[in-house]
């Protein structure tokens, strides 16, 4: 009679376990969660109604990737764009660089990385990036595979973007990986 009292509560344990398991894993994000995103997802952050989003790119154009193998300056960027950096060649493992976003240059503020020169390393590795609204104390996390090339945007909606930006980069230190941060109208 103990062995099936005992193997009872057990059981009783194991589904109320299970019970409480379930809601769980059906939250949405909350503030000081994580949002990690990867290539083509998009959220927009319920409270501050800000959208970021992962989306594919080509990367650098060979004349780009040539200058810039070579450290010279990159060709002339396309029009109605404001660059506050352009063709940063980052070298360690972990990088952060902040901005001030001007509402006067638009409502979209953008990195475009690229980590395509380490196409040819093995193993399976991601380059992480953090897009931080510091004003806002909003973030979102990027996850970009080996090898891509992506572009991670924060949109204020309708409204001109402005505010500190904070993007921080963490990196395999064999990856080779380059970026522009702008910002325009859409």
């Amino acid at each position: 009679m103990k062995k099936i009292r005992k193997l009872t509560s057990l059981l009783l344990v194991l589904v109320m376990s299970l019970a409480l398991a379930v809601p769980c894993f059906a939250a949405s994000p909350k503030q000081g969660d994580a949002v990690i995103l990867e290539i083509g997802e998009s959220y927009t952050d319920p409270e501050s109604g800000l959208t970021f989003s992962l989306k594919p790119w080509a990367g650098f154009s060979q004349a780009e990737k040539t200058a810039l193998m070579n450290g010279t300056a990159l060709p002339t960027p396309r029009g109605g764009v404001h660059y506050y950096s352009r063709g940063v060649d980052i070298r360690s493992d972990s990088y952060s660089a902040p901005y001030t976003a001007q509402a006067r240059y638009g409502n979209v503020f953008a990195a475009a990385i690229d980590t395509s020169p380490t196409k040819n390393l093995s193993g399976n590795d991601y380059t992480y990036v953090e897009i931080e609204a510091t004003d806002m104390h909003r973030s979102c996390f990027g996850r970009i595979p080996k090898g891509e090339a992506t572009v991670f945007e924060i949109s204020g909606g309708a409204s001109d973007f402005s505010g500190r930006v904070t993007m921080t980069i963490e990196r395999n230190p064999e990856f080779w990986v380059w970026y522009d941060v702008y910002q325009y109208a859409e």
